[in-house]
């Protein structure tokens, strides 16, 4: 009996910069991976036989008569992930590539029904997905489920309910994490030694990388700036203690307060552009990006409090860049979608210290894919590159 073919670690490292990277020649990846032109050749060799990757693209090398140069790629049929991003008030299911090609996706809105009844019907979707896109099952690596926080107390349930309906192994972690996980698998961020990830969302969530590793400390907690103190108002967080950052930018703080002013007709420009349109989380995003692309006047109580948000967002930036010392502290989520927005928390942490290092206050390029390489990555890190 042939025995079983394992990944190495360089196996491994190199798949993970074929992902970033798309195609790169033995050369290169010798020069990356710090090896000898004759160890790359070996370990290519493996991975070639056993259909990871494949030769691709022969270029004829500049200034080399005669000489060609073969650069390597992933396998096209390497796998596919299922994915389901957990929100609100809908999943958006996925099937995509393990490159990150997004083949097919859709949106479920959760509504009321029973969890059981509900699931059902996601998978029942996702499956459908897949026989429209003529992939068959052994092609399915596994399916990743990131969740919002308002989802992780139904992880358990979740995971034991959608393992009995699937046939595929089952990834389930926090968005915040999961996300994480695809900045190190897909950008540069592995390279990176030390990185903090904040969303701004729904909710707010955040991961600390650490030598370019995800770290999570002893209770899973670590790097959670979220629950950082940061008003005196004496809000009561569910953690536990006050004036958490959560209790101050959570998104239905911030709607309340918008509607306070909507009553007392203090909106105007934010009521015309409304119209009939009741006051949602949507409305207000659309209205945001409305202002980020005609530059527009915005009414001035709408102002101030998009202004005070960005200081308790400054304020929490300020105390985890002197505590934790990353390099970068990437942003991504709804509101750092808005230009608007990042740049009202640069002014205010230029406020708090004019020498803030505000080139480490990067917005993530993987925000507008987030709904889907969340889970992906999963899949890749936890099933193709499982150690």
């Amino acid at each position: 009996m042939a025995k079983a073919f394992v990944l190495t670690e360089n196996h491994r490292l190199i798949l993970r910069h074929l992902l970033r990277e798309g195609k790169l020649s033995r050369k290169r990846l010798a020069t990356l991976m710090h090896l000898t032109p004759a160890a790359i050749t070996r370990l290519t060799a493996d991975l070639i036989k056993h259909h990871y990757i494949v030769e691709k693209n022969i270029l004829m090398k500049a200034k080399s008569v005669g000489r060609k140069e073969i650069l390597l790629s992933l396998h096209d049929n390497l796998g596919y992930a299922m994915t389901m991003d957990w929100q609100i008030d809908e999943v958006i299911i996925a099937i995509s590539s393990i490159q990150g090609k997004v083949l097919q996706k859709s949106a479920l809105v959760i509504g009321n029904q029973p969890m059981m009844t509900f699931l059902g019907h996601l998978v029942q979707q996702v499956e459908s997905m897949r026989v429209h896109l003529k992939i068959s099952e052994r092609k399915i690596l596994g399916v990743g489920v990131s969740l919002g926080a308002s989802f992780m107390h139904d992880a358990e349930e979740l995971h034991d309910i959608l393992q009995m309906l699937i046939p595929y192994p089952l990834l389930i972690e926090r968005h915040a994490l999961a996300f994480a996980e695809a900045h190190l698998l897909y950008t540069d961020g592995q390279a990176m030694e030390d990185l903090l990830l904040f969303s701004w969302s729904n909710s707010l969530s955040s991961t600390l990388v650490m030598g370019g590793k995800i770290y999570q400390g002893s209770h899973r907690q670590a790097g959670n700036i979220e629950h950082l103190p940061v008003g005196d108002q004496g809000r009561l967080c569910g953690c536990g203690r006050k004036d958490c950052l959560q209790t101050y930018l959570d998104f239905g703080v911030i709607l309340e307060q918008i509607r306070q002013q909507f009553v007392l007709d203090n909106l105007p420009h934010l009521r015309a552009f409304l119209g009939d349109n009741p006051l949602t989380l949507t409305e207000l995003h659309r209205y945001l990006f409305y202002i980020d692309k005609e530059a527009t006047p915005m009414d001035p109580p709408l102002e101030a409090l998009l202004r005070e948000c960005a200081g308790y967002m400054a304020r929490a930036f300020l105390v985890a860049t002197r505590i934790l010392d990353p390099q970068v502290i990437l942003c991504y989520g709804t509101f750092f979608a808005h230009d608007l927005i990042y740049r009202l928390v640069v002014e205010q942490l230029l406020v708090l210290d004019p020498h803030y290092p505000v080139h480490h206050l990067q917005r993530s390029w993987l925000h507008y894919q987030r709904a889907t390489v969340a889970g992906l990555a999963l899949v890749v890190s936890r099933v193709l590159l499982e150690e």
